[in-house]
């Protein structure tokens, strides 16, 4: 797609954004503060989900189709950096992940994150990420524009596979995330990554996170304990890419653990196809995504019960150093940005 029809594009795009203006105003009358009050969490944000907190990732369009900053001085090589944006809109069924009680929604969300490191040596790297998410709708606004949700968060990878068509990755995070005033955690993620790319345009992948939950950081798992495991494939050619995967969540919140609310069994799938867009500078792409959410394991409780289709379209912008090695990387929405 040449720039004068992505020019256009993000103009009719705009247009649907400003739209939602009305709304936009009303939600920032109402943002709850940030706070670091320490109180658990007493009520389960129903439009923050996993794949929320994790939906960012680098892909290869990513990699490709950007003009990355070079670092030529030598002391700056080893050091890579990524901002990303994201701006969408999102139909769900279920807003409020009610087991009975379904009603519907239209939301427009916006999230800039910013994730950077320093190689110590080709395999080992550390890194610090900074997101946030922001959610605007259109009938339940006053129930659910109020938190805006920040995640902070810093960890070392070590690739332990290179230059195959296997890639295997151990992953250790250290993260904050904070909502509203109530909703402030800490989170401990010790992960592993796998891959394996067939040709140059399929790539498998697998990963299992084990999310340690607690007040403060490196506290452990002293509210709850949430194993995760992610299976998906992707798959390019040309300036598309379709990207599925599933993501089964565990969480685990009755003593002996002190987080408040009933513990769950869910499963979050995820139906992506992404269309590059040519602009002078960075990765634009357009992308089209299915979400559907079930729970079956939570007793009922709203806010994390039945089931909920999620239909997003929007605009995803990217633009790295030139550190970042062009090659596919697991496609899955993994834990913040992952490089190379």
């Amino acid at each position: 797609m040449k720039w004068p029809h992505a020019g256009r594009l993000i103009f009719v795009y705009c247009f649907l954004i400003a739209l939602n203006a009305p709304a936009w105003a009303d939600a920032t009358n109402n943002l709850s503060p940030i706070s670091l009050r320490a109180d658990p969490p007493a009520f389960i944000e129903p439009n923050i989900k996993y794949t929320d907190n994790t939906r960012t990732r680098i892909t290869q369009f990513d990699l490709e189709n950007r003009h990355p900053i070079e670092l030529k001085l030598k002391l700056l090589r080893p050091f890579f950096f990524l901002v990303q944006g994201e701006v969408h809109q999102r139909l769900e069924t279920n807003v409020f992940q009610d087991a009975s009680n379904y009603k519907p929604d239209y939301a427009f969300r916006v999230t800039p994150t910013i994730y950077a490191g320093y190689r110590l040596t080709k395999p080992t790297a550390l890194y610090v990420n900074y997101q946030v998410i922001k959610d605007v709708f259109s009938n339940y606004g006053t129930q659910l524009n109020g938190p805006t949700n920040q995640t902070v968060g810093f960890g070392v990878f070590r690739d332990m596979l290179q230059g195959g068509r296997t890639s295997v990755r151990v992953d250790l995070q250290a993260r904050e995330i904070w909502s509203a005033s109530h909703q402030r955690q800490a989170q401990l993620l010790p992960a592993l990554y796998m891959g394996y790319l067939p040709n140059d345009h399929l790539t498998y992948y697998g990963t299992v996170i084990l999310t340690l939950v607690s007040r403060e950081l490196f506290q452990g798992a002293t509210r709850e304990l949430d194993p995760v495991y992610t299976v998906g494939f992707q798959y390019v050619h040309g300036n598309w890419t379709f990207n599925a995967s599933t993501n089964l969540l565990t969480n685990f919140r009755s003593p002996p653990f002190s987080g408040t609310g009933h513990g769950n069994l869910s499963s979050i799938s995820d139906f992506e196809l992404d269309r590059s867009i040519n602009v002078p500078r960075g990765g634009l792409l357009y992308f089209i995504t299915a979400e559907p959410i079930w729970d079956w394991a939570s007793g009922g409780v709203p806010g994390n019960s039945g089931f909920n289709f999620r239909l997003y379209n929007g605009l995803r912008y990217s633009f790295a150093s030139s550190y970042v090695k062009a090659r596919p990387r697991f496609g899955n929405k993994e834990q913040l940005p992952q490089v190379p």
